[in-house]
């Protein structure tokens, strides 16, 4: 039987890895950064209308009834949307109130 021998150039296979893993790692370290973009975006999307209905029942537990809540959290379809239309029902509704009261008082 005779021997066989298989051979190649070290500098040619380092060239195919090198081709191969340079890319694979640019990805890897690209996926974090991409990621934690989206996670800013994503909490500030849900954060923004949350912040503006905190703002407008500050300003109605320190008694301006006249700040509606309005914008596009009123005519949401989720939760958000449900709480944004809740608390202008509340405020119309304190501002009634206020008025009877101030009706009946004088």
């Amino acid at each position: 039987m005779g021997n066989v021998h298989v051979g190649f150039w070290a500098e040619a296979a380092q060239t195919e890895i090198n081709r191969a893993l340079i890319p694979i790692i640019g990805i890897i370290a690209v996926i974090p950064f991409v990621g934690a973009l989206l996670s800013f975006l994503l909490a500030h999307w849900i954060v923004r209308p949350i912040v503006g209905l905190t703002e407008v029942a500050d300003k109605v537990t320190m008694g301006d009834l006249e700040t509606s809540v309005g914008g596009e959290c009123v005519s949401a379809t989720d939760e958000i949307g449900d709480l944004a239309r809740s608390l202008e029902r509340m405020r119309s509704s304190l501002r009634a109130a206020m008025l009877r009261l101030g009706r009946e008082v004088a």
